[in-house]
């Protein structure tokens, strides 16, 4: 079983989209866990409607209504303590995700030794996950008209089995084993809205976690949905505290390594560069 965990804030109509999506390409069993961080668009009153429509076949729906926002990290942990699958996947509200994405990750999970977390390619995810960068093509067009899952299945056929190991995952979607968690904690609560994903990566890798990204898994990033429905100020403002609380965390890491030695290059530091299939032979770095 796998627990889906979704937070959602002022973004009803990519939140519906991303849902419709799960219920629709997810063949492998999964409970949903919905967390509203007080969204004034009725986001609320619309999943209260929908819950029993949303319920997945095979497992149970919880959903969470904050009563101010409390930050992303917060309302994932507040997902954490309800999860009672032995991976949890963390989701952005404005996804749409690709037939057999789930079941190709836990796949990966399971086989790819020392794996603590695993994420998909996708156009709108940057670092190592993004597909143009990896197969140098632009792919589809039009992911909600049947363009993502046919070339989803295209690189699957090509690349089934290929991954690579990675510094960092991005957040908006991961699948994470339930065993790291209970060995590293949750996501850290002073990083309001940003850093989140490079902390939780950076303290994964350090107990000895691999993070793998799944070369035959496309996913489709429609991006900071919920960061544009604030204002600019409002958003830079959170993305500043984050990072600054992140560099406050590892200033005595960061004394003696850069932020390119930690997240992006080569260099051996809490990471092996273990590469399978189709990435072997692609420069990433």
């Amino acid at each position: 079983m796998v627990s889906l965990i979704i937070v959602s804030y002022n973004c009803l109509d990519s939140l519906i989209r991303t849902l419709d999506s799960i219920g629709l390409k997810t063949y492998h069993p999964y409970e949903l866990i919905v967390i509203d961080n007080n969204s004034a668009d009725h986001t609320a009153e619309w999943l209260e409607r929908k819950r029993d429509s949303l319920k997945p076949p095979s497992g149970r729906i919880q959903l969470i209504f904050n009563q101010e926002n409390q930050g992303y990290s917060a309302a994932c942990n507040q997902g954490i303590a309800l999860a009672s699958g032995d991976y949890l996947a963390f989701l952005n509200s404005d996804l749409l995700v690709s037939d057999f994405w789930l079941t190709r990750l836990v796949d990966h999970l399971r086989k790819i030794p020392r794996a603590g977390m695993v994420g998909p390619l996708g156009k709108g995810i940057g670092g190592s996950q993004n597909y143009v960068q990896i197969y140098r093509e632009i792919g589809y067009y039009q992911p909600a008209a049947g363009g993502l899952d046919h070339y989803n299945q295209l690189v699957y056929s090509r690349y089934q089995g290929s991954y690579a190991e990675t510094k960092f995952l991005i957040g908006c979607c991961i699948l994470v084993k339930k065993e790291l968690i209970d060995r590293v904690g949750g996501f850290d609560q002073a990083l309001f809205m940003s850093a989140d994903d490079f902390d939780f990566s950076l303290r994964a890798r350090i107990v000895g976690y691999g993070l793998y990204v799944a070369d035959d898994v496309v996913i489709h990033h429609y991006d900071h949905q919920s960061f544009n429905t604030l204002e600019a100020t409002v958003a830079n403002r959170y993305i500043e505290q984050g990072w600054s609380v992140f560099r406050q965390k590892w200033a005595r890491l960061l004394q003696k390594y850069s932020m390119d030695d930690l997240f992006y290059n080569n260099r051996r530091l809490f990471f092996r560069g273990i590469k399978k299939g189709r990435r072997s032979a692609v420069k990433i770095y």
